[in-house]
C-alpha cells in the first residue's frame, strides 16, 4: 500500500515538473512593511500552532495587508479550531486527484494570484502544500529548508527546532533584515 501511494506521488511530482517548463514568475525580496499581498500556506492540526498562524494572520491583516491564508488538512475530520475561523480557505484531501495534486477552484485562485510574498509554515513535507508553493506567482517565496532548492527563495533551517512559532519568529526576522 505504502508503495503504491509513493508511486502516485512520483507521478504527480512528474505532473508538477511539466507544469513548472513553463511558469514565469517576477522575483523580488520583500519585507512585510512594503508587501501588499501575501499568500500563507500551511497543514497544521495542532491547536496551539494553529494560534501561532492565527497571530501572524492578525499582525498582517492589521498592516493592511491582502493575506490569503490557504490551509491543506490530511484528515478525514477539519479540526473544530478551524471551523471557528473566519477567512480561511481549506482544502482536504478530498480535493485532491488521484496523484495528489490539488483539484479546487480555491487552489486555482491561490494560483493565480502574484503574491508580494508566500510563506510555506508547513513543518513536515506535505505534496499538495509542496505543488501549491512550487506554481505559485510569488515574487518572494519563503518557507522551511527541505531538499528541493528551487522552491522557495528564503529557506529557514528548523532541524534543530522543527515548530510553526520557531519558523514564523525566523521567517519574521529574517524577512525584515534582509528588505532593509
Amino acid at each position: 500500500m505504502i508503495l503504491f501511494k509513493r508511486v502516485r506521488i512520483l507521478i504527480g511530482q512528474y505532473r508538477l515538473k511539466k507544469k513548472l517548463i513553463t511558469l514565469t514568475r517576477e522575483k523580488a525580496i520583500t519585507n512585510f512593511d512594503s508587501a501588499k499581498s501575501v499568500g500563507i500556506l500551511f497543514n497544521t492540526t495542532v491547536h496551539s500552532d494553529f494560534e501561532q498562524i492565527k497571530s501572524l494572520l492578525s499582525f498582517l491583516y492589521e498592516s493592511k495587508t491582502k493575506v490569503f491564508p490557504l490551509v491543506y488538512i490530511d484528515a478525514n475530520k477539519t479540526p473544530d479550531f478551524y471551523l471557528l475561523s473566519k477567512g480561511l480557505n481549506i482544502i482536504s484531501h478530498k480535493d485532491l486527484n488521484y496523484f495528489f495534486i490539488p483539484q479546487h477552484h480555491t487552489v486555482e485562485d491561490f494560483l493565480a494570484l502574484p503574491f508580494d510574498i508566500l510563506i510555506d509554515l508547513s513543518t513536515s513535507y506535505s505534496f499538495p502544500l509542496h505543488y501549491i508553493a512550487k506554481l505559485s506567482k510569488a515574487k518572494y517565496k519563503i518557507g522551511r529548508l527541505i531538499d528541493d532548492k528551487m522552491c522557495y527563495d528564503l529557506m529557514i533551517d528548523t532541524q534543530s527546532n522543527n515548530t510553526v512559532k520557531y519558523l514564523i519568529e525566523q521567517i519574521t526576522h529574517y524577512t525584515n533584515a534582509l528588505a532593509s
